[in-house]
């Protein structure tokens, strides 16, 4: 490995290097489209065959995006594994000369879908202006709550309702955690948290619980949290949370839309 100033030094380049910084929670990950890794501002980049396309901008909406072609990286498999899908930001970054402080930022935001093909990850990205340009109803009209299971509307406190212990058995895509039973708490439709990864539980008996997809390298032994779930309806509210009064569903909503089937 090099750095970018020993890579001027040795040949002249007709194409400038770009590094790419992609972000999600804690995590970070650099490549370069360079042909070797390379060293910037005391961090590594390392190289991967990565193309992009030109950047559009939509002039109505306010956006620019990009398109960008790259082998399957780490940081894209929460695309296929993990619900919810942690946000990825990435910043695109060009070097223009071998000082080290002349870079220039040609791009800034938000990895907003990727699609795989053989071992080829296309990564559609958009910049973070476009977040401001989309239009949501605060409320919708519908029988189930319109919050979020621990947000400021919902009132309850995640950590009351987390269960940290350690796995028992593994089978398939199911975990038998130690004590989960013993809370009282239900945890379909929650989540369990392994290291950086996500995992959604689709099932829990006592202490068993069933994930949409296995983690790829959890062990006997291995220390998780759990957290209880919420599909929204009045009853897990009253019986599992005895949350009554932050329920914002319209439980009187007809099952029949009137307007097309009469009431």
């Amino acid at each position: 490995m090099t750095t970018i100033s020993e890579n001027y030094l040795k040949t002249e380049q007709i194409a400038f290097p770009e590094i790419y910084l992609f972000r999600t929670g804690s995590v970070q990950s650099r490549f370069t489209s360079w042909h070797e890794d390379l060293e910037v501002l005391g961090e590594t980049y390392t190289a991967r065959p990565i193309k992009r396309s030109g950047f559009s901008r939509d002039t109505q909406m306010g956006k620019t995006t990009v398109d960008i072609s790259a082998p399957v990286l780490d940081i894209m498999s929460s695309y296929v594994a993990n619900t919810p899908i942690e946000p990825v930001t990435i910043t695109i970054t060009r070097l223009v000369r071998d000082d080290l402080s002349q870079l220039i930022t040609l791009f800034v935001g938000q990895v907003f879908g990727v699609t795989f093909k053989d071992r080829t990850a296309a990564i559609r990205c958009e910049s973070n202006s476009s977040i401001l340009n989309v239009l949501l109803p605060k409320i919708i009209c519908k029988p189930q709550c319109n919050h979020v299971l621990f947000d400021a509307g919902c009132g309850l406190l995640k950590t009351s309702f987390t269960h940290i212990s350690t796995v028992s058995n593994i089978s398939g895509s199911s975990l038998t955690i130690s004590g989960l039973g013993a809370t009282g708490y239900a945890f379909s439709s929650g989540y369990i948290q392994y290291n950086s990864d996500y995992r959604m539980i689709t099932k829990q008996t006592s202490d068993v619980i069933d994930l949409h997809i296995p983690f790829y390298s959890i062990s006997v032994g291995s220390a998780v949290s759990v957290v209880a779930g919420c599909a929204g309806s009045v009853d897990e509210c009253e019986n599992n949370y005895n949350n009554l009064d932050n329920f914002l569903g319209m439980l009187t909503i007809p099952q029949r839309n009137p307007t097309l089937y009469g009431a």
